[in-house]
């Protein structure tokens, strides 16, 4: 399992390796907003503080969306993140521009 903080809302849950970021996000209500929902507007842009390495990689329209906006390498977007493997991930999800 994998074990994901969310810093701004102080709560932590574990989830199964394959389960997306958004749909944890939702069943949680963890204030995040999702408009496209596929990786191009950029809204639910989070910071990965810690646990990169247990996410899918950043590709196509995520990739596109993070480079316009020049963010850095610890932001991805939440629609668009998948947890690949069990560890420990810790997120923030307020003011991450």
């Amino acid at each position: 399992m994998a074990k994901i903080t969310f810093v701004n809302d102080n709560k932590t849950v574990e989830v199964p390796a394959g389960t997306r970021l958004r749909k944890v996000i939702e069943d949680n209500g963890i204030g995040v907003y999702f408009p496209c929902g596929v990786g191009r507007c950029g809204a639910c842009m989070v910071r990965i503080v810690k646990g990169m390495e247990f996410l899918n990689a950043v590709v196509g329209d995520e990739k596109k969306t993070l480079e316009l906006s020049g963010a850095s390498a610890d932001k991805r977007l939440a629609c668009m993140v998948v947890i690949e493997k069990d560890g420990e991930i810790v997120i923030e999800t307020e003011n991450v521009l």
